[in-house]
C-alpha cells in the first residue's frame, strides 16, 4: 500500500524508480522553462512574468527538496497534478488566442470558443473546487503526519508556505476563468 506521505524507500522499487524519473523529468522541464521564460522576454524586449518565473522555481525547490527527504513525495505529486491538470487545454486555448488574430474565419472563431470555455471551466472546477480541499488535506498531513517526521518542521512549513503562495498566486487566472464563464 503506497502511503500519501510515506517514506520512498519503503515503497516497491518500481514505485520509487517511476516517482524518481517523474520528478527529474518534471525538474528538468521546469529548469528548461525557466531558462525560457527569462531569455525569450529579453530577446523580445517585453517584461517578465514575475509570477511565472516564481511558480518555476518554487517547483523546482519542491521537487527536488521532496526527492532528497524521503518523505511526502505523493503530496506533491498530487498538488502537481491538480495543478498541472488543465495545462493542455490552456496551451490550446492560448495557441487559438493567437490563431484568432490571424484567422478569421467561423470556424477558427468558434474552436476558439470552445476551448476558451473548455479551459475556463476546468481550471474553475479543479482550481476552485478540486484545489483548496487538496491542498488543506495534504498540508495538514505534511505538518502533523508522523510519517513526515523524518522531515525537519522548517523544511514541511515551507513546503506548505509555498504551496499556498502557488494557489494565491492563481487566484487572477481563477477571476479570469470566472469572467469567461459568465460571459458564456
Amino acid at each position: 500500500k503506497t502511503s500519501l506521505m510515506g517514506k520512498v524507500s519503503a515503497e516497491p522499487q518500481w514505485w520509487v524508480g517511476g516517482m524518481r524519473a517523474l520528478y527529474q523529468y518534471s525538474t528538468g522541464y521546469m529548469l528548461y522553462d525557466t531558462i525560457f521564460s527569462i531569455f525569450l522576454p529579453m530577446m523580445s524586449g517585453e517584461d517578465m512574468d514575475a509570477k511565472i518565473l516564481g511558480h518555476h522555481l518554487v517547483s523546482i525547490y519542491l521537487m527536488f527538496s521532496n526527492q532528497l527527504s524521503d518523505a511526502a513525495y505523493v503530496w506533491l505529486m498530487v498538488f502537481m497534478f491538480s495543478g498541472e491538470f488543465t495545462n493542455p487545454l490552456q496551451n490550446i486555448f492560448g495557441a487559438t488566442q493567437l490563431s484568432v488574430k490571424v484567422f478569421e474565419d467561423p470556424l477558427t472563431l468558434g474552436f476558439h470558443a470552445v476551448m476558451e470555455f473548455s479551459f475556463a471551466l476546468i481550471y474553475f472546477i479543479v482550481r476552485v473546487g478540486f484545489g483548496p480541499i487538496v491542498v488543506s488535506y495534504m498540508s495538514y498531513r505534511a505538518l502533523f503526519g508522523a510519517e513526515v517526521k523524518n522531515v525537519p518542521f522548517l523544511v514541511r512549513a515551507s513546503w506548505v508556505f509555498l504551496v499556498m503562495m502557488m494557489m494565491v498566486g492563481s487566484i487572477s487566472l481563477m477571476t479570469e476563468c470566472y469572467e469567461m464563464l459568465s460571459d458564456g
